[in-house]
């Protein structure tokens, strides 16, 4: 019965979509880097309008979105009560083996630091930064 259902709603979607139609990779990828969409079979059937912008056309606003949007995420992390003592880098008078056992120290504010100078260019690095300064705080 299950199987009907899905056969049927496979059907219904056919009828307004054109999902399910596979064009063959394209040529021109063999011999330049990039293509015109105009010039994509299939492409305009597909729904695609000339009108709409291309990754090209974003200057960057999906970077500028991400970087927004830690930003956010760092200060609020940032005003967290139990954030105090990652704000700054160690003090190496206060504590003169610190950078013998952490090699490689990170603070919120190198984080800060870095995002202001597009550092991050995806949100893996960014958590990677993050991981590294709570695991700061774990004795090796």
């Amino acid at each position: 019965m299950i199987r009907k259902q899905r056969e049927c709603v496979l059907e219904k979607v056919k009828e307004i979509s054109r999902s399910h139609i596979v064009y063959p990779g394209l040529k021109e990828f063999e011999t330049q880097a990039s293509v015109k969409p105009e010039s994509i079979p299939g492409l305009r059937e597909a729904g695609w309008d000339p009108s709409q912008p291309t990754a090209n056309d974003a200057d960057g606003s999906e970077e500028d979105s991400l970087q927004e949007t830690l930003r956010d995420l760092l200060t609020a992390i940032r005003k967290h009560g139990s954030a105090w003592p990652f704000h700054e880098a160690v003090d190496e008078n206060e504590v003169p083996d610190y950078y013998q056992v952490i090699k490689d120290p990170i603070d919120l504010t190198t984080m800060e630091s870095r995002l202001g100078n597009g550092y991050y260019k995806s949100k893996d690095m960014f958590i990677a930064d993050l991981k590294r300064t709570c695991a700061r705080s774990v004795a090796p």
